[in-house]
């Protein structure tokens, strides 16, 4: 419908470039946009600030699960979490650090750290119920650890839903650290974003939301495969 509408019969217009004037943007962001390093920053800043997260989060799980002032911790920042919005947070650093890179990877961290512990903890007490005070405590009377039965058996249990959680996060993900960039002026599709939108350059406009749409779609694809193939019991 694209091809036809604006490739044919509106060639010229205001609202979508040619498909073909679109394509050919590819190579002026390569060139002119420096889209390789910038498209690498982005994809860094989002999945291994994730990944840290995912592991730490998994180290402290047994803490976590406890009563402690950690925990409580942990709760008090839930409530700042549901009510205020990330973006804020984004502002305060980017005041803080201005163009700093590593403030993008540590916003990105916090967004992922504290989004993975509100759920872990959730999720390790409604099983919690569903394991039940015997089966803990035979685990127990086999000399097995209270932090061995957090990490090695409610972990396991409430990894199915923590992958569907961190699929959903994905897209959070994207767009929170898309606009971080935009307003930093670092490097990243943000700042290139910024950059398109001051040249008033349309066809490289269409061109990167089309590889920011790709690359969502890719990556959740992947999440999901992970899944799928590693935590695929019933939660």
């Amino acid at each position: 419908m694209w091809i036809l509408l604006f490739e044919i019969i509106l060639p010229v217009n205001n609202i979508l470039p040619k498909p073909s004037i679109v394509l050919q943007s590819f190579d002026d962001l390569l060139q002119k946009y420096q889209l390789g390093w910038n498209y690498l920053s982005t994809l860094s800043a989002i999945y291994l600030p994730m990944l840290v997260a995912h592991y730490i989060c998994k180290f402290l799980f047994p803490v976590i699960l406890q009563k402690n002032v950690f925990s409580d911790i942990v709760l008090s920042l839930q409530w700042f979490s549901r009510n205020i919005p990330g973006i804020i947070l984004a502002m305060i650093l980017i005041y803080w650090f201005p163009r700093s890179e590593v403030t993008k990877f540590i916003f990105a961290f916090l967004i992922s750290f504290t989004s993975f512990m509100f759920k872990s903890k959730y999720m390790a007490e409604i099983n919690l119920g569903r394991i039940g005070s015997e089966y803990s405590l035979s685990l127990q009377s086999f000399g097995i650890g209270t932090n061995s039965i957090s990490r090695e058996v409610i972990w396991k249990a409430i990894q199915p839903n923590l992958m569907a959680h961190i699929i959903r996060q994905n897209i959070y993900l994207w767009a929170s650290v898309i606009i971080f960039e935009y307003v930093n002026l670092g490097f990243g599709i943000g700042t290139l974003l910024r950059k398109i939108l001051q040249f008033r350059d349309l066809s490289a406009l269409v061109m990167i939301f089309i590889i920011i749409g790709i690359s969502i779609f890719i990556s959740m694809q992947l999440l999901k495969l992970i899944k799928n193939k590693f935590h695929f019991w019933k939660a």
